[in-house]
């Protein structure tokens, strides 16, 4: 009786094995080329977020007591720096104080805008002959000193801070030309507790 050799494996397991091995790595070069877009994405995400934070928007954090109680030290605001669109009467604002050597930035709030006429008198702040109502103030808040009536130029605001006490604002330095003025604050994005 002749010896029997092993049975050969077939041809169509061989095939199954370069089928399932070509499947997998299909799938795995897929998956790269799927990470990579994903990847290239992410990135330019990242390049409109930067975009965006240095052309448009911003983040401030606040040091000092001038505009309590509305912000504290600590808060972090965000900041539209757009220098097409204007502050309001009572948009709070982020601006240079020319006359500082420093170019420090500040936070103080719009009182009044171009071509309005502003003064202090009484203890209250006063646009075109009308007081303003001023709703961020703490309770029995006067603004002093009396500041006699200007009217502000077509690029000039005439900003205060919100703790008047404290504030060294245009009272003291004059109205603010627009070119000073860095951006308007938006909203508090963390909102840190109130200095003692």
């Amino acid at each position: 009786m002749p010896q029997r050799r092993p049975p050969e494996p077939t041809h169509r397991s061989s095939v199954s094995g370069a089928h399932l091995s070509g499947e997998l790595s299909g799938r795995l070069v897929h998956s790269t080329s799927l990470l990579f877009e994903l990847g290239k994405y992410a990135i330019l995400a990242l390049e409109a977020l930067t975009l965006t934070h240095s052309l448009v928007l911003t983040i401030k954090i606040v040091d000092g007591p001038s505009m309590l109680p509305t912000f504290s030290t600590g808060d972090q605001v965000i900041v539209d720096r757009r220098d097409w669109v204007n502050p309001d009467q009572g948009d709070a604002v982020i601006l240079r104080y020319p006359g500082d050597p420093d170019h420090r930035q500040y936070i103080k709030r719009v009182v009044a805008g171009p071509g309005d006429t502003v003064e202090i008198r009484s203890g209250s702040v006063r646009v075109n002959g009308i007081p303003i109502d001023e709703p961020y103030l703490a309770p029995g808040t006067t603004t002093v000193p009396d500041v006699p009536a200007r009217v502000l130029k077509a690029d000039e605001y005439f900003t205060l801070g919100d703790n008047r006490g404290v504030s060294n604002d245009s009272r003291f330095f004059g109205p603010v030309e627009r070119r000073y003025l860095f951006g308007r604050v938006l909203t508090t994005l963390y909102h840190a507790q109130p200095t003692p």
